[in-house]
């Protein structure tokens, strides 16, 4: 009895082990960076070329392994508040735009070692994101208007697209260029289209 006891504690004690092995093989961190973004806006075959506008990111990053023995490919995922939008003017008026998502990437990354040191890192895939506030101001010379980007008469909160990112890992250190490419139809009207185009400058440091 005393042998199964032991053998049994054993075994428990080489899984707890293996788990903890890889758990620390997961890498977590933080990323804050800018957005240069705009819209695109089309209807009835006809486009429309806002002026990009200047935001933000921030968020929590994880680095997921596909494999223990293989730590050229993890999962890029992590929870992010990220502000988009546009610059559009026409007649005298002039629109900025700036709503604000809670975004998921799930992107399939990539890494190689350039020196011992530094690393290049691509990534790409899906992102979800979920529309939580911000705010479009239309002024009319001296006169301003501000009304919630999302609600009612506004975009649709949910946006889904596609992303790709070229960085380099310099120890923990991150830096990331990346675009982000919006296949969802956030406008409220369906006779006219408004998909969300980014490119994000991204610096993060993994624990």
């Amino acid at each position: 009895m005393k042998k199964v006891i032991a053998s049994t504690l054993l075994c428990l004690s080489i899984m707890t082990l293996g788990a903890q092995e890889k758990r620390q093989e997961i890498e977590y961190g933080i990323r804050v960076g800018m957005n240069v973004s705009s819209m695109g806006i089309s209807a009835d075959r006809v486009s429309l070329s806002p002026d990009s506008k200047v935001g933000f990111n921030i968020g929590i990053a994880a680095e997921i392994p596909v494999s223990k023995t293989n730590e050229a490919w993890r999962i890029n995922t992590g929870l992010y508040y990220t502000i988009k939008g546009f610059k559009l003017s026409e007649d005298g008026e002039k629109l900025t735009s700036s709503p604000a998502y809670l975004q998921i990437p799930v992107y399939a990354s990539w890494r190689t070692p350039l020196t011992d040191d530094i690393k290049l890192r691509i990534n790409a895939g899906p992102y979800f994101a979920l529309g939580v506030n911000g705010k479009n101001k239309i002024t009319d010379g001296r006169l301003s208007e501000k009304e919630d980007c999302f609600g009612h008469g506004g975009y649709k909160r949910f946006d889904m697209g596609l992303g790709l990112s070229v960085g380099l890992a310099f120890n923990k250190f991150i830096f990331d260029i990346g675009y982000e490419h919006g296949l969802i139809n956030i406008s409220p009207d369906d006779d006219v289209k408004f998909r969300n185009r980014n490119f994000t400058f991204t610096l993060g440091y993994n624990f």
